[in-house]
């Protein structure tokens, strides 16, 4: 998903792709009003 909205030209800030210690792979989008998205799904690291 991170890969189709860098290249889709959408208004925003979209932030790098991340492994948390929560055991998500996420990033962030923040809106051109300011808000902040997050998207996520459960890491390869983190599971067993």
């Amino acid at each position: 998903m991170h890969v189709e909205w860098a290249g889709s030209g959408v208004e925003g800030r979209l932030g790098e792709v991340r492994d948390t210690p929560y055991g998500l792979r996420e990033f962030a989008f923040v809106d051109p009003d300011g808000t902040l998205h997050r998207v996520g799904s459960p890491s390869r690291a983190g599971q067993s």
